[in-house]
């Protein structure tokens, strides 16, 4: 009886410790300590994941070799312990991108059962928070599966194709980098063709290989992506008379208007415009008279982030003429911010 109990206890009490840790938060405790805080352009990324990406650099470790890669995935995970440690594992690493690969384990059932949606509302609450702290995120599809060797009879290959058509949808609604493993490496049953995996559901170095050129693609093409905000733009000032304004302004900056219409006109000044509005009530103190305006790709979109962020609106985005608009939002403490689409002003290359 000693000897059974000596034999079963540390096997109890090993139990009882991962019981503890359910997420594992100590896997990488040590690991992320000794990192340091990214160097200009380094553009770090973050791989987030279970054993398809923990396998990753294993099989294939040369694709993380002399690169700002990280990887973070942990073998038999499921989203709800992903996101549990999302911000240790991801967010306090400071990286520019993080690569979520994440689901086939929910399907799996490793931590009891959950729908396509709770799978999915999880991995929307890890691009949500990875966004809020200014990281780029790239979802991946999850990768093909006929059946799971380890809990077989579950039918995997359809939900894994309607849980990718989930996230793939949510991506494309929210501009976010859909990783897209799924197409390429699956065979004419919805499992992981034989040449890439050698259990039907872990990639092996082939199926890396495969994974490798399309994860480079998504993140070079997720770091190309630029913040909506162009840079400051526009200067504009109102005037009474608009002919008079363009004509003084023409002789005192000593350019002629590239844009001259008579609801605005609009100078270059070496890679800078300054604009004339007509006024239509003028004034003798003019408060707002003098407006930054900040370029954007999408007005009506930028304007709403700036209320949601806690801007009060000062003048809705309209339409001054032509394609030109503008708007204005006042700041929490009452400063203008100016917003303008204007496609017909292009900086100096």
């Amino acid at each position: 009886m000693k000897l059974i109990f000596t034999l079963l206890f540390p096997l109890f009490f090993a139990s009882f410790l991962q019981a503890q840790d359910w997420a594992n938060l100590n896997r990488f405790k040590d690991e992320n300590s000794k990192l340091v805080i990214p160097k200009q352009n380094e553009n770090r990324i973050v791989f987030m994941g279970d054993s398809i990406t923990e396998g990753w650099s294993k099989f294939d470790s040369t694709f993380f070799v002399g690169k700002p890669y990280i990887n973070r995935g942990i073998s038999g995970q499921t989203t709800p312990q992903m996101l549990l440690r999302f911000r240790q594992d991801v967010i306090n690493l400071n990286p520019e991108v993080v690569v979520i690969l994440a689901g086939t384990n929910d399907i799996a059932r490793n931590t009891g059962p959950s729908t396509l949606e709770m799978i999915l509302n999880n991995i929307i609450s890890m691009a949500e928070l990875a966004k809020a702290n200014n990281i780029k995120v790239i979802l991946s599809s999850v990768l093909p599966a006929f059946d799971y060797p380890w809990k077989t009879g579950l039918n995997p290959s359809e939900k894994i194709y309607t849980l990718n058509e989930m996230i793939k949808s949510y991506a494309i609604q929210n501009e976010i980098t859909y990783l897209d493993y799924y197409s390429t490496m699956v065979d004419v049953q919805k499992g992981l063709k034989s040449d890439y995996t050698y259990d039907g559901v872990h990639p092996n170095l082939e199926g890396y290989k495969i994974m490798a050129p399309l994860a480079e693609k998504a993140i070079q093409k997720t770091l190309r992506k630029k913040s909506d905000i162009l840079g400051l733009r526009t200067t504009l000032y109102k005037v009474g008379n608009l002919n008079e304004a363009k004509d003084w302004y023409a002789k005192a900056f000593m350019i002629k208007p590239y844009f001259d219409e008579i609801f605005y006109v609009g100078f270059n000044v070496e890679g800078y415009e300054l604009g004339l509005l007509p006024e239509e009530n003028q004034t003798a103190e003019k408060v707002e008279s003098v407006v930054a305006y900040w370029g954007v790709n999408d007005i009506e979109k930028t304007y709403k982030h700036f209320l949601e962020c806690g801007a009060t609106e000062n003048k809705k985005p309209f339409n001054v003429g032509g394609e030109l608009m503008t708007g204005s939002v006042k700041d929490p403490w009452g400063n203008v911010i100016g917003l303008i689409y204007n496609p017909a002003f292009k900086l100096p290359k």
